[in-house]
């Protein structure tokens, strides 16, 4: 479980924490909360919305300026 693994990163080190979460992925199971959602999306295999005490995973990136947590145009 990673909380906000991203805050305050350079994106330099940004991207290497991505590389090391893609390459144990595979023999782990990770799950990553933060706010900082575009380096979320570069890695995530199932994507999971939590808005307004409720819950539901989403088929695509998409989805979220669907359900109103983007707005259009931020992906």
């Amino acid at each position: 479980l990673l909380d906000e693994p991203y805050s305050g990163l350079s994106p330099i080190y940004a991207d290497k924490i991505n590389k090391l979460i893609t390459g144990n992925s595979c023999d782990k199971g990770i799950i990553i909360t933060d706010h900082n959602y575009q380096y979320l999306l570069d890695i995530a295999t199932k994507i999971f919305l939590i808005k307004d005490g409720y819950g539901r995973f989403l088929n695509n990136k998409n989805e979220l300026i669907a359900n109103g947590y983007l707005s259009e145009g931020m992906i």
